[in-house]
């Protein structure tokens, strides 16, 4: 769903299959505009990438001076809402539990063989998607 601002300021939903409303958007007389809830805060321009050390510490370009201009705290903010995003994304795991699955995972699968970082790999992304011993979510 798409939105415009007529001339007189009205707001007009619009789909790219509305046969009515398309000749006039494609005059270009209206402006098409973001709706948002009121209590949105909106942040234009990408998101930096967000990067996680052996520290587990985030890092999304930021040090925030006291001299900073609004625009360079803008950028700030979108570093923060990047990182958030991320921690959505990518929700911390309990390493015991990584432990735990890969040592069962290499039991079911090869007991006799040793534990290889792609057990643990595998086992921290099981454990991101939810797993828990015994099967319980």
């Amino acid at each position: 769903m798409r939105y415009f601002q007529k001339l007189n300021g009205d707001i007009v939903p619009y789909t790219d299959d509305d046969r009515r409303l398309a000749p006039i958007v494609k005059l270009g007389s209206w402006t098409e505009v973001r709706v948002v809830p009121m209590d949105a805060v909106v942040i234009d321009g990408p998101l930096p990438d967000v990067s996680e050390d052996t520290q587990n510490i985030f890092t999304a370009d930021f040090h925030a001076p006291i001299d900073l201009t609004p625009e360079e705290l803008d950028a700030k903010a979108r570093a923060f809402a990047a990182m958030a995003r991320y921690r959505r994304e990518h929700p911390p795991v309990d390493e015991e539990q990584v432990k735990a699955l890969a040592s069962d995972l290499r039991d079911l699968l090869n007991p006799d063989r040793q534990m290889h970082d792609v057990d643990r790999d595998l086992a921290r992304d099981l454990l991101g998607l939810g797993w828990t011993k015994g099967g319980a979510r």
